[in-house]
């Protein structure tokens, strides 16, 4: 009878913590053990790489060696940069002196072309300040040729008018009048135009030389088929009227 009762207990002890533990067995994965071994021996690799390769001292000095080349390299580049400039400077230079030469070279030919091209003489019926021709019966066509030649005034910072001008002169048979100017609130800049009464057109003239330094302002004598004209430093210059062309009185002396 005890054996019976020993023998009951002991299946309704199991049965019990039989259900109420459960016990699950895990299967590692194949493929993940293989990954995790792979992992760490390659961090194992790189480990030993960098032992073998470069330690932190190593390391420091490869940096101050980088530094000193990143700045040698930036000083290179400066000084190879001031050459160029410089080259580039002297190059801009010997153009300069090119284009001078040939300017020069343009001017006395075409000076002494047009001393061989024969030239038309007429009187002027007057000259003097532009407000003497102000009441004439063209002026006011010139003030509209000038108005559409859209000519820039830079003292008074827009086109250029009639009454701007210093002066000019008036020829009935030659049928023309030349104005030279011109100033705004004391402040002068060069101009000389010719103006045809007779077809109401407007021509900037031509300088021979393409620019001037001391740029006639002042009246001289007529002489011939040009007028004398004068800067203010006293170059002189002759202002052929029937061509329309001004020219230095250098190249003819």
């Amino acid at each position: 009878m005890k054996k019976i009762i020993i023998f009951l207990s002991f299946l309704i002890f199991w049965g019990g913590c039989s259900n109420e533990v459960e016990i699950i067995e895990e299967i590692p994965d194949p493929n993940l053990t293989l990954n995790q071994e792979i992992a760490v021996e390659n961090n194992s690799e790189n480990d030993q790489i960098i032992e073998q390769f470069c330690n932190n001292e190593q390391l420091e000095e490869c940096e101050k060696k980088a530094t000193s080349c990143i700045k040698d390299l930036k000083a290179a580049n400066e000084k190879i940069n001031v050459l160029q400039t410089s080259l580039g400077n002297k190059e801009k230079e010997i153009e300069k002196q090119k284009n001078n030469l040939q300017t020069e070279n343009w001017n006395h030919f075409f000076v002494d072309y047009f001393k061989n091209v024969p030239q038309n003489e007429y009187p002027f019926d007057s000259c003097g300040k532009v407000s003497i021709f102000w009441q004439k019966d063209w002026f006011k066509n010139f003030e509209q040729a000038l108005g559409k030649a859209n000519i820039f005034f830079s003292p008074a910072a827009r086109p250029l008018q009639g009454k701007d001008f210093f002066g000019g002169c008036v020829s009935s048979s030659g049928g023309m009048a030349f104005f030279l100017g011109a100033s705004f609130q004391n402040k002068n800049e060069f101009h000389l135009v010719k103006f045809d009464i007779q077809t109401s057109s407007l021509k900037k003239a031509i300088l021979a030389k393409g620019s001037c330094q001391d740029c006639p302002a002042n009246f001289g004598k007529r002489n011939g088929p040009y007028v004398e004209l004068l800067g203010d430093k006293g170059t002189k210059y002759r202002y052929f009227f029937d061509k329309n062309v001004l020219m230095e009185g250098i190249y003819f002396e």
